[in-house]
């Protein structure tokens, strides 16, 4: 069966990289009736109603980002999510339409950015290694500093109770995967990996590794008695390149 969910696309990009003043012509004009509804454009302004709906998006994303990480699908209403974006539900559900959308815009916005980064490494005149180096450094930093976002997407896929909503997640997810296959798969045809290597296990160690290296819990038992956070990532991350590299290469 089609998967029903269609994810929101993230627009707020558009605030930093475009003049809006220029593209959206903001000019006052005489005041007319006020809206009380939240997330609306303020009267006074010609062409402002698309940038005031991006803006509501951003806020409504924002605000279930938070939820979805601290609590979980389940356990957040769209409701909650309303009011913590300062907005009513039924602009919940003219953007996104249903709470399985959003949450799946959530997830593509979490990710989406390593995704670009590692579609831009793709497409660099640069060593195979040197962009596996690269790679490991990304995730690293992005994981440690952010571990509660990776793990809420790993706590969500455990799930089977939402088989949609879990096949929706492994879209997104595949689509980052994919691009670190297509890195090391090209490493393997310029001959700078190993052509028996097996790339999917590489990037099931990157993420294993990752997990226990970032669960609350588990990585007390990887701690040494005196590392401090910094300590404990940088050996992590001088671990991941000694064991992927030395695997792919030798």
């Amino acid at each position: 069966m089609a998967n029903r969910f269609v994810y929101a696309p993230n627009f707020f990009y558009l605030n930093t990289c475009l003049n809006i003043k220029q593209v959206f012509n903001f000019v006052p004009v005489t005041r007319h009736q006020s809206t009380s509804t939240p997330g609306m454009p303020p009267p006074g302004f010609v062409g402002a109603t698309f940038i005031y709906r991006i803006m509501t998006s951003e806020k409504i994303l924002s605000a279930a980002a938070e939820l979805f990480m601290e609590r979980g699908f389940d356990a957040v209403s769209v409701r909650e999510i309303a009011g913590k974006a300062g907005v009513n539900v039924a602009l919940i559900n003219y953007h996104f339409q249903s709470k399985e959308n959003l949450f799946l815009s959530v997830l593509e916005d979490t990710v989406s950015t390593s995704r670009m980064k590692l579609n831009n490494l793709n497409n660099a005149d640069i060593p195979s290694k040197e962009k596996l180096l690269q790679v490991i450094d990304m995730y690293t930093e992005k994981i440690f500093t952010n571990c509660r976002g990776y793990h809420f997407i790993q706590r969500e896929l455990a799930d089977t109770q939402r088989p949609e909503l879990v096949d929706g997640i492994t879209k997104i997810i595949n689509k980052n995967s994919a691009e670190l296959r297509r890195l090391l798969e090209d490493g393997q045809k310029n001959k700078e990996f190993r052509k028996e290597a097996d790339v999917d296990m590489v990037n099931a160690t990157l993420f294993g590794v990752m997990y226990q290296a970032t669960h609350a819990v588990l990585k007390k038992r990887w701690i040494r008695p005196g590392e401090d956070d910094m300590a404990f990532k940088e050996r992590t991350r001088k671990y991941l390149i000694d064991l992927l590299i030395g695997y792919l290469i030798k």
